[in-house]
């Protein structure tokens, strides 16, 4: 998945600054310019080298084959659409953009208050200030010629183009037709001052923007304290290497920002999900932002990321306790013939300990006691399967968690394989307690596998087959929970999918295994028996060179990937059209928030994919990848590669 937004941001990059740059001395960094109610940011300082460096990249080489020219074309069309949205903002498509730039291009979501979302674009047109003038000119005509109210408004010896812009039919009405009430105006707002072209939605911004650019202020991005932290971790983890591309989040701010965006009749009602974030602790999550490169040092992509979040943490904050290791090495039963690899060490007592408030909160039982007492019946209840949670079985779990995922041909929607693996000091007991609690569940069969005790779930099925839905986990945002997308209906509510509806549960090799499919349980039992590890695997290897490299004291986490097989089941997913029916990670997350998704349907899939090639001309294009994290004092540190395809 991080591949895939990487691939869309390298391509709107590609896409808007293909022209020549020319150095810009004049032009201080975006961030000096842009207010410190800036969310979301992302920046190529020098456009024509991002294109340069993107091309010399096997992904580079990929997007440039003309046999994936109508996909590519289709997945910039989407980008425009649904994720940079700058046409709705800023009245400009990314094609317009096309030759103007000369420096830095940066793009900017900004949060003026609560509930408010705005955007900033910023671009040094150091050479290419006509082409500037003749943009502007254009945007007067399209607006003027849309029914734009044009005036001027001039600071200092610069003039300000405002547009106020008609309202879109149907602004005043919702999805059913009833009024809503009179549409918030919509501006938008450009200006040329010296080599700088900035272009906002919002009059104000451009003014704060303006006044910057005149005499350098304290209350810019360049000043806040989290996007300060962040670009000197990098920075001090580069050294002399300039990235290609700068990003920066702050993560409350930016999802209030995406709720601000999605229409008021499609929002569900209650409290807000920012406020439950705010309420549980994560307000702590203050900034994360990093430094991409491509095709150099040593990698396709390199990537470093830093997370700002200093303590004390409250709450469900307390949930993200990662600890540092020394054995990230995977296990003899990892077996060679999988996608992904991931293993972290994590304080599971800790988090149970710390779990009530989010419990509370996620189940409408605003009692503090709630979780407290939801273990205590499970202990005591005659009727239940008398597992105290804590004591008998968290106990004698972790630290070391390991994640592993896989695929079954032929691809279908759902294909996908993830097992959990949790390490255990005491077998014997784990596996005590897992059988009281699977024995209490309802559709849960034993079965023994070469002297091993495997619960199976098999979820219920009408008189076809056809499996019945239960009800199971919340959604992401619980009950009540604002989240972008359409607001469920009161007989939606209970059709809840559950999680891991076939799930394998098993105790051996000393830990307490969970998969997706009894399948591939089976699969990295029998590896066990016959070892043939990850470990030996050449291109593990060399990411493990690679990640070694980083010379990061500490981890609290590595992840490995053979992208390749990553990326088939969403690539043949997207040529059959069926990756809004899919039930992989990927697919239910565009799902739940896609702008245009509800509750209990199919999402329509958005890019058509039945133009695209066979697989295998996409595998060789795509390299094995890895990551590393490490726990510091603020935060965590991320450093990733992409490598060639050997």
């Amino acid at each position: 998945m991080r591949r895939n937004l990487v691939f869309l941001v390298l391509w709107a990059i590609w896409a808007i600054c293909s022209a020549p740059a020319i150095g810009a001395e004049g032009v201080r960094p975006s961030e000096t310019y842009l207010p410190n109610t800036t969310v979301g940011f992302i920046s190529a300082a020098n456009p024509e080298m991002v294109v340069e460096q993107f091309r010399k990249t096997q992904v580079g080489q990929l997007v440039a084959d003309p046999v994936m020219e109508p996909f590519i074309k289709d997945i910039q069309r989407q980008f425009e659409d649904r994720i940079a949205n700058i046409k709705d903002h800023l009245s400009v498509t990314i094609e317009d953009l096309k030759g103007v730039a000369g420096g830095e291009v940066a793009l900017a979501a900004v949060r003026p208050a609560p509930g408010v979302a705005a955007m900033a674009l910023t671009a040094d047109v150091t050479g290419r200030v006509e082409k500037a003038k003749e943009l502007l000119s254009k945007i007067t005509a399209n607006l003027t010629a849309e029914g734009a109210k044009k005036t001027e408004h001039s600071m200092g010896d610069v003039k300000v183009l405002i547009f106020e812009l008609p309202q879109p039919e149907g602004a005043d009405m919702d999805e059913e037709g009833k009024e809503k009430g009179p549409p918030k105006p919509r501006q938008a707002v450009y200006c040329l001052a010296g080599d700088l072209l900035m272009a906002s939605d919002r009059l104000d911004i451009i003014e704060g923007m303006l006044a910057r650019v005149v005499k350098p202020q304290d209350d810019s991005l360049a000043d806040h304290p989290a996007f300060k932290y962040v670009i000197a971790r990098c920075t001090k983890d580069a050294k002399d290497v300039k990235p290609h591309l700068r990003w920066y989040v702050q993560p409350l701010g930016y999802i209030d920002v995406l709720r601000a965006g999605t229409p008021e009749h499609r929002r569900r009602k209650g409290k807000n999900i920012v406020a439950v974030l705010q309420d549980q602790g994560l307000a702590a999550l203050q900034g994360a932002g990093g430094f991409v490169t491509l095709a150099d040092e040593g990698a396709e992509i390199l990537h470093r990321t830093a997370v700002y979040a200093p303590r004390p943490w409250e709450k469900s904050m307390k949930l993200l306790a990662l600890r540092n290791a020394e054995d990230f090495a995977p296990q003899s039963w990892v077996p060679r013939e999988i996608a992904t690899y991931a293993t972290l060490y994590f304080d599971i007592v800790a988090a149970f300990d710390n779990f009530g408030p989010l419990y509370s909160e996620v189940s409408g039982l605003k009692d503090e006691k709630a979780w407290a007492e939801a273990v205590e019946g499970l202990a005591i209840d005659v009727n239940g399967p008398r597992v105290h949670l804590r004591n008998d079985l968290c106990a004698y779990l972790g630290p070391r968690i390991t994640i592993i995922s896989d695929y079954q041909v032929p691809i279908t929607p759902n294909s996908e394989r993830l097992l959990f693996a949790i390490e255990t000091s005491n077998e014997k007991s784990v596996a005590k307690a897992i059988e009281k609690l699977m024995k209490a569940e309802e559709g849960v069969k034993r079965r023994e596998i070469d002297g091993l005790v495997v619960w199976e779930m098999t979820p219920p099925t009408d008189e076809s087959g056809q499996e019945i839905p239960v009800v199971s986990l919340p959604t992401i945002g619980g009950p009540g929970l604002e989240l972008p997308g359409e607001a469920p209906k009161p007989e939606e509510e209970e059709q809840q999918v559950k999680l891991l509806p076939h799930a394998a549960v098993t105790v051996a090799h000393g830990h307490l295994f969970c998969a997706s499919h009894i399948d591939f349980l089976i699969k990295v039992l029998n590896t066990a028996k016959q070892p043939q590890p990850l470990q030996r695997d050449a291109a593990y290897q060399a990411v493990e060179e690679m990640i070694n490299s980083f010379e990061l004291k500490s981890l609290c986490a590595r992840t490995f990937s053979f992208t390749d097989e990553e990326v088939r089941p969403t690539y043949e997913l997207i040529r059959m059209n069926k990756l809004p029916e899919s039930e992989t990670m990927l697919a239910r997350a565009i799902n739940t928030f896609s702008p245009d998704a509800k509750r209990g349907q199919i999402r329509k899939a958005k890019i058509d994919g039945r133009e695209l090639p066979e697989y295998d001309v996409v595998r060789r294009h795509l390299g094995p990848a890895g990551m590393a994290a490490a726990c510091e004092d603020e935060g965590w540190f991320i450093k990733g590669c992409l490598l060639k395809k050997q």
